[in-house]
């Protein structure tokens, strides 16, 4: 189904218009405009939709949408997340990530993970990857190193002269409670128990 800018589906009140706003200086990506109606509202009124642009973007085959909190106020629950990364009737991807002004000023950015179920997690290595290369060609910020602080973590983005980014995610955490993972205490390997069988 080819669907153009004046067009779209509606689905359960989820309505999703596509159109290509890929400015110069930007990543080739698509551009995207999500109008989302309110469940108990059963009329068209412009008004009462919500609309949202985002980029997809992926890295390493993980699929991601970007969404701008920093230029427009974004409130995004788990409802509105698991629409949109469904890959069969909203757009589609691996997880969602919202960036948003970070309030204690411990970083540049407040960078928020939520996967496809609509829970949001703490981290995740290949998202923060898009994440530095749309805040610098969106014009968010003109620093090549820059900060952005999660849930768990503030992690430090570089974007390197051969356009790759590389990202400071700090040192590794291995104690089973922390991670968390249910073990009786650290060690090297872990028994995994799946199907009757005992791999390690």
């Amino acid at each position: 189904m080819t669907i153009r800018a004046s067009e779209g589906i509606d689905l359960n009140g989820f309505k999703i218009g596509f159109r290509r706003r890929c400015k110069s200086g930007c990543s080739p990506v698509w551009l995207f405009t999500i109008l989302l109606r309110y469940p108990e509202n059963d009329s068209l009124d412009r008004q009462k939709f919500m609309r949202y642009e985002f980029t997809k973007m992926q890295s390493l085959g993980n699929d991601f949408i970007v969404l701008d909190g920093v230029s427009n106020e974004i409130n995004l629950s788990a409802d509105i997340a698991r629409r949109l990364a469904d890959r069969h009737f909203g757009v589609g991807c691996d997880q969602i990530l919202l960036v948003q002004p970070d309030n204690d000023n411990a970083a540049e950015f407040f960078f928020r993970i939520f996967n496809q179920d609509g829970s949001e997690v703490e981290q995740c290595g290949n998202g923060a990857r898009c994440l530095a290369r749309y805040l610098y060609d969106r014009g968010l910020t003109k620093n090549k190193t820059i900060r952005v602080r999660t849930r768990s973590m503030t992690m430090t983005l570089s974007l390197n002269p051969d356009e790759s980014v590389t990202v400071e995610m700090g040192i590794p955490e291995f104690a089973p409670e922390k991670i968390p993972f249910l073990a009786d205490q650290t060690a090297t390997t872990y028994a995994l128990e799946l199907g009757g069988a005992r791999l390690e």
